[in-house]
């Protein structure tokens, strides 16, 4: 073959693996991983990616079949067109070994139903205290937190799925979240460095904290930390309160206007 043609054909079949890689969550490519593998009646429990240094994007799945439970495939990929495929064995797979590693390992959740995420809790509560993985385990409950994954929510697909929210040491900038008040989606944070020049600081957040932390007030005395803690927990509800005020006067303003066009 001409070597310019087999250049261009790889350029172009590099190409198209980029292309499918675009599927955020890789679905399509599992699935047809596991077609190919002539496995059938499938379902697929998650799928994690991370991209390393070179740009090459890494891929790995797990599914199970949905008649045989016992029969799990783990599944990787890339976007240069490589697959691996395995048989996973039922007395092998625990979520410490697998998603929590795979989560300290640099992965990142791309797709897990939320059947998937109230059984995963339930395996980690079975497993407290004796998890490996432990900063695996907090990349995944702070996944939970920024995606809405609450107790609440997995509660309506698995009524007796335990709450593991409390193990979660949420962290910003080395500070430990102490206290948080909410509101609506918004929400102040109170944090605790032992090691740092002023201990304690304050921030402004969301209560799924997309938006980060911001307006840090920084302190050396807890009591002095608290104490603003309160003051703009306080005013967060002050404004909310001044904002529902505006909502409902707009609401009867409108309903007034209509009835006087109604007369």
């Amino acid at each position: 073959m001409d070597k310019n043609i087999e250049n261009t054909i790889n350029q172009l079949a590099k190409h198209w693996n980029d292309l499918r890689f675009k599927n955020e969550n890789h679905l399509s490519d599992v699935y047809e991983c596991l077609i190919v593998n002539d496995e059938e009646n499938m379902y697929i429990d998650y799928i994690l990616d991370k991209q390393q240094e070179d740009g090459t994007i890494q891929v790995k799945a797990l599914a199970h079949n949905e008649s045989d439970s016992s029969h799990i495939c783990e599944i990787q990929l890339d976007n240069q067109g490589h697959t691996e495929y395995g048989i996973v064995p039922d007395w092998d797979y625990n979520v410490d070994s697998y998603l929590l590693d795979d989560l300290e390992d640099g992965y990142q959740i791309k797709y897990m139903p939320l059947e998937d995420h109230a059984g995963h809790w339930y395996c980690i509560n079975e497993l407290r205290g004796e998890i490996n993985a432990e900063h695996g385990l907090q990349l995944y409950l702070a996944y939970c937190q920024t995606h809405g994954i609450t107790h609440e929510l997995l509660s309506t697909v698995r009524k007796d799925v335990p709450d593991i929210q409390n193990l979660y040491q949420e962290v910003n900038q080395n500070y430990k979240i102490i206290a948080e008040a909410i509101c609506g989606h918004n929400a102040i944070v109170l944090a605790y460095n032992k090691k740092a020049s002023q201990r304690y600081v304050t921030w402004d957040t969301t209560q799924n904290r997309n938006h980060g932390y911001d307006q840090g007030h920084y302190f050396n005395d807890y009591a002095k930390a608290f104490k603003d803690f309160e003051i703009r927990s306080h005013d967060m509800l002050d404004n909310k309160i001044i904002m529902e005020k505006e909502r409902s006067k707009s609401h009867i303003k409108k309903s007034k206007e209509r009835n006087d066009r109604e007369r």
